[in-house]
């Protein structure tokens, strides 16, 4: 019997989420020789910055597209099973829904079969950002706060008004039901 092989492709939308992750290729450009250096490198995982954070809403689907085109094309000479993760704002600030739905159907679109629902999973345990029951937090010391009553919900582009994540979706416009929410305390919980 074959072995299954993964690779894990992880679309990172600002430049400051790669500063935690060590030991990985990080590419800038999404040409076909860059990501196929992504998937020639031995690590079974690999990141693409594509600072769509920092673009309005059509430019970061455009680029999404694109990047997402490019990974399929060229996982056609590697068939990997592929686990494409959206690396985003543990504070929920960025192009939610629209990047993980751009690439949900590119995947669809090209016969990959992708699991029913999405996980969706903000955390960033090192910086105290967690979710607990469904609520995502921000730690200050022992306290919790809630993220909807930190500087970050009044962002000037990605506002938000809740720090339930069921009732996040729905006020970014997509269907709590199409998503796992992923409780995260820390990483014994995630891996789990």
């Amino acid at each position: 019997m074959e072995e299954v092989r993964w690779k894990m492709v992880v679309l990172d939308d600002d430049p400051t989420g790669i500063q935690t992750v060590h030991g990985c290729l990080l590419i800038t450009q999404w040409d076909e020789d860059s990501v196929r250096k992504g998937f020639a490198d031995a690590e079974p995982f690999f990141y693409i910055l594509t600072n769509t954070r920092a673009m309005i809403r059509e430019d970061a689907e455009r680029v999404t597209r694109e990047v997402m085109e490019m990974v399929i094309k060229v996982n056609q000479d590697y068939s990997y099973r592929l686990i494409i993760v959206s690396r985003s704002d543990s504070c929920l600030r960025g192009h939610f829904p629209l990047e993980t739905d751009v690439m949900r159907q590119c995947l669809v679109q090209h016969g990959y079969v992708v699991m029913e629902k999405t996980p969706f999973c903000p955390a960033f345990i090192e910086a105290g950002r967690v979710t607990i029951d469904g609520v995502h937090y921000m730690k200050d010391g022992e306290r919790l706060i809630p993220v909807s009553e930190t500087e970050f919900a009044r962002d000037n582009v990605f506002a938000y008004h809740t720090s339930v994540l069921c009732d996040y979706i729905t006020e970014k416009g997509a269907n709590p039901d199409d998503y796992i929410i992923v409780n995260a305390q820390g990483y014994d919980e995630l891996r789990a």
